[in-house]
C-alpha cells in the first residue's frame, strides 16, 4: 500500500548481526548442494516472514497516516485521505483471527480546526454512530463534511466517517458492516505535551532544526566579483525565479526554452483551475481569456509538450506548470518529439509554490497579478541581474548597494559567499561562514499560505561589524532594519493576516571589514496559522519558559522533579536528576558520581568583615549549586566531616604581604635617586576573589544570572586556576548552562604596558568561538596569541595604554547542551571549558615591585620615588634617570611621554614649554639669510574664513569644520589641534588638526553585547573617527604659475603606520565677495549664512585607492582669504570706461591676486584732453605720417630712376637686313632721319 511506511524488519535487524560471518555465508552456495541450499533459504524466508508477525492484529494495533491536502474536483474544496496500517514488527493482518483493517477515509475535509493544546487524531470504530470517548470535532467541520460522505453525521456528531464501500473496502469476504470505519476527532494532548493548533515550529533548544534547509525554505547568496557584477555563491547553482507581485518562487525552465529567444517577460497570469481543463485537449474556446498571457496549469494527464502546444494555440505567451505531487520537487520539462519543438517557453514550480501562486491570484488583481519572468533561458547573467534589480528586492537592498564605491579593499581569501545552513548539532540556522568575504548578500526565504490569521515569531542574534547585519522582510517590506549587533538572542513577533506571505531574512556585508562571528542566527522559529490543526503534539520540556505558543497549559516542575501522567510533580528517583520542566520519569537522568570540581571552597573571617583576621580564617567546603552529582556513589569524594574549619589564611599573591594579619598589600622597594620600583600585578593563586575581579552571567534571553551559578566562573578547589565550562566544572545536559559567563579584571595603569595571560581552552577549536579575551569591551587588535604549549596551554599578550582598563574573559555556552558554540559535532562530543592559570599586568597601580630600574625615555621618577611618570606635553626626557624639562622656545612636544622636543617648522613659532607650535600671524617665504621673498599671507584671516567668521581666540576650545572631499569626510582646523568631532570636553588627550570619519568599531566577541561599561556609546562615537594629522610640521608658500596659496603639512598615524597629510589653502580671487570692498565683505560675513560643510578636492595625481585606505592625503581648499596680502606699490592704474564730463576715470588693480592688506589707491579722474590722454593719439598720427611720407618718397625715387622706361612711341619701323631685324624707331630715340 502506498500509505504504508517502509520500516526495518526485526528479522533483517537480527540478520545484520551475522555480518561477521559474511565470508562464510558468501561461500555457502559453493559448498552446499542445491537442494539443501534451497531448503535453507525457504527456512530463512519463513522465519523472516512469520516469526515476528505470528500475533494477529487487534483494533489497538492500527496506526494511521494522513495524506497531503488536494482539491477534489467534485466537491470543489481541498480534502485529504487517512489510511490505517499495522507495523510489521508488531503484528500481521494475514494471521488467522486478525482484526479487519479499517476502510481508508478518502474525502476528509482539510479545514478541521483543532486549537492549541489539541491535535487531530484518527481511530477505528466498528459503527458510524459511535463517537470518540475523549474528544470531538468542531461543529463547523462536521457539518462541512456532510456532503462528502454518504453516511455522514449531523452537525452535532463528533465523528467523521469514511464512506461505505468504495476503494477503501477491505477484502477477505467480510461484509461491509463488519469493516471498521476511520473516524477523526480533535483530542487533547497528553499531559506534558502541547500543540500550536496548526503551524510550524523549529526549536534549536531541543535540536530539531533539520540538518538540511527545511523544504519550506530556500536559501541562496550573491557576492560582487572583481568586475563589479553580482555572482551566485560558488557552492551553489543560480536560482531562477518567477515574480508575481510581492511573491517570488523558484522555477525550472523547459529544455526547449534554450532554442527560443532569451527574453524578460512581464505578462498577466491566469490559471486553469477546472479539472477538465488540464490543457490536454483543445483550448481554442478560451482564446480570448488566454491570449497574450502566461497560463498556470497543473501537471498530469498528458505530456508537457501536448499541454504547451494546446496553450500556444490560444495565443498565450508562456506556460507555468506546477507539480501535482506534494514535496515532489522540480522537473525540467522535456519534449517527446524533438523534431517539432514547442514555440512557447515553459516553467515548472513545485506543488506548494503553485498553490501559493493560485492563492495570490485569488486575492490580487491588476499590477499585482503581473508575472515577471526575468529570463526564459534561466541564464546566469540575467538571474544575477534579476536578483538585485527586481523592484521588490531592490527597493529594500538598493540603499546598501548604492553606497558601495567602485573600489574596495583587497583582503585575505577569495571572493565568494556562503548561503544559510544548519549547524551540525541542529541547534540553530545561521547565515553561512562569510568571515573572509565582502560584498555579500545571503538570503533565506520562506513562502507560506496562511489558512487563517496567525503570527510569526523567531529568536535571532547577530554578531557583525557596524555596516553589516541582518534584515527581515515580510512581503518585501522591511520589518527589522539592518541590525549589526544583537549578541543576546532577541525575540521578534509579527501578526499576519490570512493569505500568502513571503518571509525573507537577509544577511548583508559591505565592501570591507569583518568583526566578531560575522553571521546571524535563527535559534527558534514559530509560525501559527498555516494549517487548521496539528497531527502530533510536542513535549512541554522547556516550552513554557521559551514562551512557545500553546505551551501555557504545560505543567512545570522544579529541578530534580518531573511531571507525572496525572499532571502532578514528583521527585526523581534516588540517584537521578532533571532540569526544571522535565516531563515523565524518563527525563530524570542518572547522576554521575561527585568529583572534586563539584565542591567549592569559601573563606570567611571568624569575626568581622573580610576573610582573614590575625592570619586565621574559617574554611567551608560545600557542593556547588545546583548539585548535579550523586554523593552516595562509593569510592569518590565527599564533604569533610568538620565544616567550617579554622585554618591559617591562604597565602597572598606574589610580592604581597599580610602586614596586619588581615589584608594583603603590595611590596614596594625603596630605590636610589633616578630609579623607581617597576610594578607588576601577578595573579596565580586562586583561593579567594581578589579586589578588582567581578563575575557576570548573561542568560540566553539577555537577563542577568547569578554569578554563583554553575555556568559562571569559579575558583578551582586546588587554587591553581579560575575556570568555567563542563571540562572543568562537570556540567552536563541537565544543568542550566546556557548563557555567557564573564570575568572582569579592572586595572589602572600608571604607564603603558602589557597584560600576559596563561590560559587553557578545551577543546583547542573552541578558542575564538566560545572563549575570548576582550579589552574595554572590544577584541584587542594588538593581542598576540602563542601556543598551544604543553597541556594545550596558550599565552596571550595584550598591549594597553596608560589609564583605566577592563580585561574581560568571556565564555559562551549558548547551545542546548550548555556547552560552547562549536561548528562540528566532534567539538561538541567532548567536554569544553576554559581556565586561567596566571595573569600578569605590567605597570598596574595596585601592583607590587621586586626590582629597581631606570625610567624609559619620555618618563621621569615621581616625587616620592615610587613610580615612573610620563612627561607631560611640552616637556621631554631622554630617560636614564633624567627629569622632564620644558621645551625651549621654537620647540614643542605635542604628545605625552616625548623623548625629545621637535623644532617648529617654517611659519611656526612657540614659547618655552609649548606642547604645539603655532602659526605666525603673517607668513611669507624667507631666503636662506632670512630676507623676505614673495607675498605675505594673513594666517589669521585664513583661519577666520575657515571657521566661518570666528577665530580660535573667540572660543574656549578650538573648533573643527567638516570638509567633504569626494568620498571622504574630514574634520579639520588648519592651525589649532582640537578634540574629536563628537566631544567638546576641554583637556581631552586626543587632539589632532585633521580627523577622518570612519565606521565605528563595534564591540566584538561573543559577549560584547553583554558588557555593561556604564557608557552609552552614541552612533557617531569617538571611535568612529581617526586622527590622521596629529602634529603641524611646517607651512610653505606655493607660487607656481596660477597656483598660489599656503600649504600646511601634518604628520600622524593611520592604522598604526606613519601618514602625511597636506592641506593646500589655495587663493581663489573669483570668490563671490571678491568684487566687494573690504569693509563690505567683513560686514556681510556677519549676516550671510555659512555652510557647515566645506568642499575640497584631491590634488591631481593624489587620488587614494579607496575611501578607507591609508595613503598620504594631499587635498586643497579654495577661498579668497587664502590670497596674499595686498602691498603698497603693487597697484597699477587702468583707464575704465569712456571719457565723460568729469574726465577719464582710472582705477588701481594689483599686479597679482591679493586680498586685504594695503588698500588700493582711490579711483581718480583725469582730463580727457590732457597730454596723458592725447599722447597715444598724437603718437599714432605721427607714426602714420612718417609711414606715408616714407612710402611717397620711395615712389618718387623709383619714378626718377626709371623715367626713361616710362615713355612709349606708338610708331615703329622694322627693316629686314638678311636675318637681322632692325628697328627704325627705337624707344627713346629721335623720330627724324
Amino acid at each position: 500500500h502506498p500509505w504504508r511506511p517502509r520500516e526495518l524488519s526485526p528479522c533483517r535487524t537480527q540478520l545484520t548481526e551475522l555480518l561477521p560471518l559474511q565470508p562464510v555465508i558468501v561461500m555457502l552456495p559453493f559448498l552446499l548442494p542445491r537442494p539443501l541450499l534451497l531448503i535453507l533459504l525457504v527456512a530463512v524466508c519463513q522465519h523472516c516472514g512469520y516469526s515476528y508477525s505470528r500475533r494477529p492484529c487487534t483494533d489497538s494495533d492500527w496506526k494511521f497516516a494522513f495524506s497531503e491536502c488536494k482539491k477534489d474536483p467534485k466537491l470543489g474544496r481541498k480534502v485529504k485521505s487517512v489510511f490505517a496500517f499495522a507495523p510489521s514488527d508488531v503484528c500481521s493482518a494475514k494471521v488467522k483471527d486478525s482484526a479487519i483493517p479499517p476502510r481508508p477515509l478518502l474525502a476528509a475535509p482539510c479545514e478541521i480546526p483543532c486549537g492549541s493544546g489539541k491535535h487531530l487524531v484518527a481511530f477505528a470504530s466498528s459503527s458510524s454512530s459511535s463517537s470518540s470517548p475523549s474528544s470531538s470535532l468542531p461543529a463547523s467541520s462536521s457539518s462541512s463534511s456532510s456532503s462528502s460522505s454518504s453516511s455522514s453525521s449531523s452537525s452535532s456528531s463528533p465523528i467523521l466517517d469514511a464512506p461505505s464501500g468504495g476503494a477503501g473496502s477491505s477484502s477477505g469476504g467480510a461484509s461491509d458492516k463488519a469493516i471498521p470505519q476511520i473516524q477523526l476527532a480533535c483530542k487533547d494532548c497528553e499531559v506534558g505535551r502541547f500543540s500550536l493548533g496548526g503551524g510550524i515550529l523549529y526549536d534549536g533548544n531541543v535540536g530539531d532544526w533539520p540538518k538540511t534547509i527545511p523544504g519550506r525554505m530556500s536559501t541562496f547568496c550573491f557576492y560582487r566579483g572583481a568586475d563589479y557584477t553580482w555572482k551566485p555563491g560558488s557552492s551553489q547553482e543560480a536560482r531562477c525565479m518567477l515574480h508575481l507581485g510581492n511573491t517570488s518562487v523558484e522555477t525550472r525552465a523547459g529544455t526547449w526554452n534554450k532554442f527560443l529567444t532569451d527574453d524578460v517577460l512581464s505578462l498577466s497570469l491566469v490559471a486553469l483551475e477546472d479539472p477538465n481543463e488540464l490543457a490536454c485537449s483543445d483550448l481554442t474556446s478560451l482564446g480570448n481569456l488566454l491570449r497574450g498571457k502566461a497560463v498556470l496549469v497543473i501537471r498530469g494527464a498528458c505530456t508537457f509538450q501536448i499541454k504547451t502546444e494546446h496553450i500556444a494555440a490560444t495565443g498565450a505567451k508562456a506556460v507555468v506548470l506546477y507539480n501535482n505531487v506534494a514535496d515532489g520537487g522540480y522537473f525540467f520539462p522535456a519534449p517527446t518529439d524533438e523534431d517539432h519543438l514547442p514555440q512557447l517557453p515553459i516553467f515548472m514550480v513545485t506543488k506548494e509554490d503553485g498553490e501559493v501562486l493560485l492563492e495570490h491570484l485569488k486575492n490580487e488583481t491588476g499590477s499585482s497579478a503581473q508575472l515577471r519572468i526575468p529570463t526564459t533561458h534561466c541564464s546566469s547573467a540575467l538571474i544575477h541581474q534579476d536578483t538585485f534589480s527586481s523592484a521588490a528586492l531592490t527597493a529594500n537592498l538598493s540603499s546598501n548597494i548604492s553606497r558601495l564605491p567602485q573600489n574596495w579593499e583587497e583582503t585575505e581569501g577569495t571572493r565568494g559567499c556562503s548561503p544559510w545552513s544548519t549547524d551540525d548539532a541542529q541547534g540553530f540556522l545561521h547565515s553561512g561562514d562569510n568571515r573572509h568575504y565582502h560584498w555579500v548578500y545571503s538570503l533565506l526565504t520562506m513562502n507560506l499560505r496562511f489558512v487563517r490569521d496567525g503570527h510569526v515569531r523567531f529568536r535571532y542574534s547577530v554578531d557583525a561589524e557596524t555596516y553589516d547585519g541582518l534584515k527581515f522582510l515580510v512581503d518585501q517590506a522591511e520589518r527589522i532594519p539592518q541590525a549589526p549587533q544583537a549578541e543576546r538572542y532577541t525575540d521578534f513577533n509579527i501578526s499576519l493576516e490570512k493569505g500568502s506571505h513571503s518571509l525573507t531574512w537577509v544577511y548583508s556585508k559591505d565592501y570591507s571589514n569583518t568583526a566578531g562571528e560575522d553571521r546571524a542566527r535563527l535559534q527558534f522559529l514559530e509560525v501559527v496559522g498555516t494549517d487548521f490543526s496539528d497531527e502530533d503534539c510536542r513535549s512541554c520540556a522547556g516550552a513554557l519558559e521559551r514562551g512557545i505558543y500553546g505551551a501555557e497549559a504545560c505543567p512545570t516542575c522544579s529541578r530534580d522533579h518531573y511531571v507525572s501522567g496525572n499532571g502532578t510533580c514528583r521527585p526523581c528517583p534516588p540517584g537521578r536528576g532533571s532540569a526544571a520542566g522535565a516531563v515523565g520519569v524518563e527525563a530524570c537522568l542518572q547522576l554521575r558520581p561527585c568529583h572534586v570540581f563539584d565542591q567549592k571552597v569559601e573563606y570567611k573571617a571568624p569575626t568581622g568583615k573580610g576573610y582573614c583576621v590575625k592570619n586565621m580564617t574559617n574554611k567551608t567546603v560545600s557542593w556547588r549549586l545546583p548539585k548535579v552529582c550523586d554523593e552516595s556513589s562509593p569510592g569518590l569524594v565527599s564533604l569533610p566531616q568538620e565544616s567550617p574549619q579554622l585554618v591559617p589564611c591562604p597565602p597572598c599573591q606574589p610580592n604581597f604581604v599580610r602586614l596586619d594579619g588581615a589584608v594583603c598589600v603590595p611590596v614596594l622597594r625603596t630605590c636610589p635617586h633616578g630609579f623607581y620600583p617597576k610594578r607588576y600585578l601577578i595573579l596565580n593563586r586562586w583561593e579567594v576573589w581578589e579586589p578588582g575581579l567581578t563575575r557576570q552571567v548573561v542568560r540566553i534571553d539577555g537577563s542577568q544570572g547569578s554569578p554563583n551559578q554553575r555556568a559562571s566562573w569559579h575558583l578551582s578547589p586546588d587554587a591553581s586556576s579560575v575556570m568555567v565550562g563542563s571540562a572543568f566544572l562537570g556540567l552536563d545536559e541537565s544543568e542550566d548552562g546556557t548563557g555567557i559567563a564573564l570575568l572582569h579584571v579592572d586595572v589602572d595603569l600608571l604607564d603603558e604596558g602589557f597584560a600576559t595571560v596563561f590560559f587553557q581552552a578545551s577543546p583547542l577549536e573552541s578558542w575564538g568561538k566560545a572563549g575570548q579575551i576582550l579589552l574595554d569591551g572590544r577584541n584587542p587588535s594588538n593581542m598576540a596569541i602563542s601556543g598551544p604549549l604543553s597541556g594545550a596551554l596558550r599565552t596571550a599578550e595584550i598591549w594597553m595604554p596608560v589609564g583605566a582598563h577592563r580585561i574581560t574573559f568571556s565564555w559562551r555556552s549558548t547551545d542546548r547542551h550548555g556547552d560552547e558554540v562549536a561548528d562540528s559535532l566532534e567539538e561538541k562530543a567532548s567536554l569544553s571549558g576554559m581556565r586561567i592559570l596566571n595573569l600578569t599586568i605590567e605597570n598596574a597601580a595596585n601592583g607590587s615591585s621586586s626590582n629597581c630600574t631606570y625610567c624609559p625615555p619620555g618618563h621621569e621618577v615621581s616625587a616620592n620615588g615610587k613610580a615612573c611618570l610620563r612627561c607631560q606635553a611640552g616637556r621631554s626626557s631622554p630617560g636614564g634617570g633624567a627629569s622632564c624639562d620644558a621645551c625651549p622656545s621654537g620647540f614643542a612636544a605635542a604628545l605625552e611621554g616625548s623623548a625629545e622636543c621637535s623644532r617648529c617648522g617654517a611659519g611656526l613659532r612657540s614659547s618655552q614649554g609649548s606642547a604645539r607650535c603655532k602659526p605666525v600671524d603673517h607668513f611669507s617665504q624667507r631666503s636662506f639669510v632670512g630676507a623676505r621673498e614673495g607675498p605675505i599671507f594673513d594666517l589669521q584671516a585664513i583661519s577666520k574664513a575657515w571657521l566661518g567668521g570666528a577665530t580660535d581666540e573667540d572660543e574656549r576650545e578650538p573648533r573643527l569644520r567638516m570638509l567633504r572631499v569626494e568620498d571622504r569626510l574630514l574634520y579639520i582646523n588648519p592651525f589649532a589641534a582640537a578634540v574629536g568631532p563628537t566631544s567638546n570636553l576641554a583637556g581631552s588627550p586626543m587632539r589632532a588638526y585633521v580627523w577622518e570619519r570612519m565606521p565605528a568599531a563595534p564591540p566584538q566577541g561573543p559577549d560584547a553585547g553583554a558588557l555593561d561599561t556604564g557608557v552609552c556609546e552614541a552612533t557617531n562615537s569617538l571611535a568612529s573617527y581617526r586622527g590622521v594629522g596629529d602634529v603641524l610640521r611646517s607651512l610653505e608658500v606655493v607660487h607656481e604659475g596660477d597656483l598660489l596659496g599656503v600649504r600646511a603639512n601634518y604628520t600622524g598615524q593611520c592604522e598604526g603606520a606613519p601618514r602625511t597629510t597636506s592641506l593646500l589653502l589655495r587663493c581663489d580671487i573669483q570668490d563671490a565677495s571678491s568684487a566687494l570692498s573690504n569693509q563690505w565683505s567683513s560686514l556681510l560675513d556677519r549676516f550671510l549664512p555659512q555652510s557647515e560643510v566645506l568642499h575640497g578636492s584631491y590634488l591631481p595625481g593624489h587620488h587614494p585607492l579607496s575611501s578607507r585606505s591609508c595613503e598620504d592625503l594631499h587635498i586643497e581648499w579654495q577661498d579668497r582669504a587664502a590670497c596674499p596680502l595686498c602691498e603698497e606699490g603693487e597697484f597699477l592704474p587702468v583707464a575704465v570706461g569712456d571719457c565723460s564730463t568729469l574726465g577719464q576715470r582710472f582705477a588701481y588693480f594689483p599686479k597679482r591676486p591679493c586680498a586685504n592688506g594695503a588698500r588700493s589707491p582711490a579711483d581718480e579722474y583725469r582730463p580727457c584732453g590732457s597730454f596723458w590722454t592725447q599722447t597715444p593719439v598724437i603718437l599714432s598720427i605721427l607714426a602714420a605720417i612718417v609711414v606715408v611720407s616714407c612710402a611717397l618718397g620711395y615712389v618718387l625715387v623709383l619714378r626718377r630712376r626709371y623715367a626713361q622706361y616710362m615713355r612709349l612711341d606708338e610708331s615703329e619701323e622694322k627693316t629686314d637686313q638678311g636675318d637681322q631685324v632692325v628697328v627704325a624707331d627705337q624707344i627713346g630715340a629721335s623720330s627724324s632721319v
